[in-house]
């Protein structure tokens, strides 16, 4: 278990049988720009931890080893830094690829920038994807997301119009756009998050109307469920269980954590009853297991 913390170094806990954060294991990861790290991402096999930076041009990586231990690894790079930083990253399911999504005062290409592993290094495909989300409008985020079968990289762009979401077919090292896909645009779309069983893939909107999107994919096909929700206040995290149930989103009012509970027969989504304990407001919502 990783905790983060801002302008301090991350800690790294044991978890115990009932996944419950028990003793600081005394590994500590320092933060190397001195700022605060936004969205810390584990590979799936467990090995690579990469953060964003909220800011910086850099994005560190580091490696799990027997102990347990960290290592830092060689991270990535951007230039130009006042222009672009990192603003969020996935990796895929294979632990082959991590996609990142950049942020900034304007976005050029590559965006997303795709980087391949070998070994302990990571190196951006030249040429990938096939179509670049750029934008010449201020305060831009690119969000990234896999398909848990690794068939699709998912993409949120708030500020371009016309591909605020963005579907890329992955065969090997190419990845190519799916025109046409999804069959309705998303307002304003930010964090993304897909059922592990690929069959919903849900975006938020933290600012105004419908606070989630969700859409449902058949084959190559991604459809907008526009009755998926009753309503839905706007969103800031949002993540599914594991076993692809419930569908658990933050939002900036109380009581600040929502719970659906999916029904896959009718695709729709329910809103069971506020937690008993509310959460602290703006809280981040990292991972959910059930």
């Amino acid at each position: 278990l990783y905790i983060p913390a801002a302008y301090t170094n991350g800690h790294i806990f044991t978890v115990n049988a009932s996944g419950i954060a028990t003793t600081d294991t005394g590994v500590a990861i320092p933060n190397p720009d001195g700022g605060s790290h936004a969205d810390p991402v584990v590979s799936p096999d467990g090995q690579y931890l990469a953060m964003t930076t909220g800011g910086f041009p850099t994005m560190p990586i580091w490696k799990t080893t027997a102990g347990p231990a960290i290592t830092s690894l060689v991270g990535v790079n951007i230039a130009p830094y006042y222009t672009q930083y990192y603003q969020s990253v996935a990796f895929d399911p294979s632990d082959t690829h991590m996609a990142v999504g950049m942020g900034g005062a304007s976005l050029a290409a590559p965006n997303p920038t795709i980087y391949k592993r070998s070994g302990d290094t990571f190196t951006a495909l030249v040429g990938q994807p096939d179509q670049s989300l750029t934008s010449s409008v201020p305060y831009n985020a690119t969000m990234v997301a896999f398909s848990y079968d690794g068939a699709y990289l998912y993409v949120t762009c708030n500020t371009c119009n016309g591909n605020q979401f963005v579907i890329y077919a992955v065969s090997g090292d190419s990845y190519t756009h799916v025109v046409g896909q999804p069959d309705v645009q998303p307002s304003v779309p930010s964090v993304i998050a897909v059922s592990p069983n690929d069959k919903y893939v849900a975006i938020s909107n933290p600012y105004y109307g419908a606070g989630i999107r969700v859409y449902k994919r058949v084959g190559g096909t991604f459809t907008y469920l526009s009755g998926a929700f009753s309503s839905s206040p706007p969103v800031g995290s949002l993540l599914f269980t594991k076993d692809s149930k419930y569908l658990v989103s933050l939002t900036y009012v109380s009581p600040f954590i929502n719970v659906y509970k999916v029904n896959p027969a009718t695709d729709t989504f329910a809103l069971l009853p506020a937690p008993t304990l509310i959460p602290p407001q703006y809280f981040v919502l990292y991972d959910v297991t059930h």
